[in-house]
């Protein structure tokens, strides 16, 4: 993120997994965050057009996407599907 860290701004923040998708909102003014929602990962289709319709709805400044890692670093098999 960039530029004066006391302006405003929200964010989302997705937490990638086979089953769920854990959905976050964050504001940057007062670095407060919430859990928002949970998505049924149902398909790419349906991860699309919810996703879509949150971002619509709160107007993110940035959209944060979680990537699960080994300890090691290597990336974890939902990883994969996450950026796929």
């Amino acid at each position: 993120m960039t530029g004066d860290a006391r302006t405003e701004a929200t964010l989302l923040a997705f937490d990638y997994g086979e089953k769920r998708i854990d959905v976050a909102v964050g504001n940057t003014l007062t670095r407060h965050v919430r859990a928002l929602t949970v998505l049924q990962n149902r398909s790419r289709e349906y991860r699309f057009e919810v996703v879509g319709q949150l971002i619509a709805e709160w107007k993110p400044m940035t959209v944060i996407v979680g990537l699960p890692m080994h300890p090691d670093g290597t990336p974890h098999w939902p990883c994969v599907s996450a950026i796929s």
